[in-house]
């Protein structure tokens, strides 16, 4: 269970837009977030500074809080021929490093909202993964794609 008291987590590629997403998400649940990315603009600079998230164009070891409770990485920068010194830095600290879809994973497996959510879990995946399907168009098309891969799947 993630709880916010006193947590402060540090995001590496917070203005892509899932991240800057999810910091806004951990900002308003009571985390002390930050992060850093690259010097390039992105329209999501804005949002950021408007949520008041604090946030570095750049990657450098200056830009880690001393203390740090968890971090959150987009995957552009968790390979293995990827030298970032704040991903090294954090891995050193032994400070854990999710990938942005397990954080996600985390959050949303805790949102009070999901039970509005269709849940699944063949034998082979993981229990309480959940997919939200909105009302619309093509609802039941994609309930049946669903419904098929979970068959396909559980007998895989």
């Amino acid at each position: 269970m993630i709880k916010p008291q006193k947590q402060t987590v540090y995001l590496v590629g917070i203005k892509g837009a899932g991240m800057a997403g999810l910091a806004q998400i951990l900002k308003a649940r009571g985390f002390r977030v930050s992060g850093s990315d690259t010097p390039e603009k992105f329209f999501t600079d804005a949002i950021l500074k408007q949520a008041g998230i604090k946030y570095f164009e750049n990657f450098s070891l200056k830009n880690l809080p001393k203390k740090i409770s968890w971090a959150v990485a987009s995957s552009a920068y968790l390979g293995r021929n990827i030298n970032n010194p704040e991903i090294n830095e954090l891995r050193k600290r032994k400070i854990p490093i999710l990938p942005y879809a397990r954080a996600v994973g985390k959050i949303f497996n805790q949102s009070p909202a999901r039970k509005n959510f269709l849940f699944f879990s063949p034998s082979r995946i993981p229990a309480q993964k959940g997919a939200k399907i909105n009302q619309g168009f093509g609802q039941i098309t994609f309930v049946a794609i669903i419904l098929h891969c979970h068959i396909t799947l559980a007998l895989a």
